[in-house]
């Protein structure tokens, strides 16, 4: 997946790689999921994308 946020040698922004993170805790249907400023990177509308 090559998208415009990545920079020129292929690797995820870090917003990018949060969101893969907090996708894969989520799809783990694990019954608790601590996280540490899981959002930080994110911009306001990747928060509400990936929390809804």
């Amino acid at each position: 997946m090559r998208h415009q946020s990545q920079d020129k040698d292929g690797k995820s922004s870090v917003a990018e790689q949060q969101i893969v993170e907090i996708s894969k805790a989520v799809s783990s249907k694990a019954r608790i999921v601590i996280m540490d400023e899981p959002t930080a990177a994110l911009s306001k509308r990747n928060v509400r994308s990936s929390t809804a």
